[in-house]
């Protein structure tokens, strides 16, 4: 569901994409009551008017749902902006939805992502809703791409470029360690020129229990928000079956960057969308960090099962690389309303 009007400290937009699950029940005078019993962000960045079905050509009947990127652009300049892009937003890759549940939870329901939490003898079950771009969507996307692992290891108070030229459009993943995951801040820098001028950071930052991307060098282009994004993500503490040890979970990345559009999925059960506008053409190389090497604070991470994709298949191959075309909006004679509006 689609909120407005509920801009916080943390989450500057006023609009909210937001997501419940309850209990349905009927009252005394037959009506309907929902009652909510956990909840939390659909995607915590720029996504909104999600629209979702029953995929009823699917063999198990999939819930499909769609997102709403919007441009983010100052709204003093996203007229013109607009009209020198020649378009304004873009759909989100296509999403699956369904019930996330991951055993052997301790410290379940301490998450403010709306864990349900069903009771069992190594402590909890967690019930959330799981987010993941539709497997098939990206299977064609991946057709013609070129497929790289890549070494990152283990980092202390350090980063490591591993990339210097992905170009514009890729697929990654990455698995940071749960083992030190609460030694300090880590994370990944993506659309990272060689001189560092432009970058975009997403962080993961256990003090806080959140994840953020950071665009204050995102683009040397004025004009646009580089404010931060910021979403509330807590590592589940799992008891390992059939021992008495616990562990935290590792966290697994799913990035897909297409040129300013920046999409993130975190253990399947965490979103989030941007929009970053890199102005240069060798904005193109990815790092890997933990803690900043400046101010050492024993920050460890460990980076495992890293993969690129480079190069995603074109999703309409047969169409021009530029369909931009001038923006086109009614006069005040032609609405006879005598009141020019913003034709966006």
């Amino acid at each position: 569901m689609g909120a407005e009007g509920g801009n916080t400290t943390s989450h500057w937009k006023e609009q909210w994409a937001l997501w419940n699950r309850g209990d349905v029940t009927r009252r005394d005078n037959g009506s309907v009551e929902f009652t909510p019993t956990s909840g939390g962000a659909l995607d915590w960045g720029i996504s909104y008017a999600q629209a979702t079905w029953k995929d009823t050509r699917s063999a198990n009947g999939r819930r499909v749902m769609w997102g709403w990127a919007n441009e983010d652009i100052a709204s003093d300049y996203a007229f013109n902006t607009s009209k020198q892009l020649g378009y304004q937003g873009a759909m989100n890759l296509p999403v699956e939805l369904f019930v996330k549940e991951t055993a052997g939870v301790l410290n379940c329901g301490e998450q403010q992502d709306g864990s349900h939490c069903i009771e069992s003898c190594n402590g909890y079950t967690a019930q959330t809703l799981g987010l993941r771009p539709l497997p098939d969507v990206i299977a064609l996307l991946r057709e013609g791409a070129a497929e790289q692992d890549i070494e990152v290891g283990e980092l202390a108070d350090a980063s490591k470029s591993v990339a210097a030229d992905l170009g514009s459009s890729y697929e990654l993943t990455a698995t940071l360690s749960g083992a030190d995951l609460l030694s300090g801040p880590a994370g990944i820098v993506v659309a990272q020129s060689p001189d560092d001028a432009e970058r975009t950071t997403i962080l993961f930052d256990p003090a806080a229990s959140e994840i953020r991307v950071l665009r204050d060098r995102s683009s040397l282009l004025p004009n646009f928000n580089n404010a931060t994004f910021v979403g509330h993500f807590q590592p589940y503490e799992i008891h390992a079956k059939g021992s008495n040890t616990t562990a935290t979970e590792d966290l697994t990345f799913h990035v897909i960057l297409d040129n300013s559009l920046l999409e993130i999925w975190v253990n399947e059960r965490f979103a989030l969308t941007a929009r970053i506008y890199p102005s240069r053409n060798d904005s193109t190389g990815l790092s890997f960090f933990a803690g900043e090497a400046a101010q050492p604070s024993g920050a460890k991470a460990s980076w495992t099962d890293v993969k690129v994709w480079k190069g995603l298949a074109e999703a309409w191959p047969e169409r021009p690389e530029d369909t931009s075309v001038p923006l086109v909006w009614d006069t005040a004679e032609q609405t006879n309303n005598y009141t020019w509006w913003a034709g966006y």
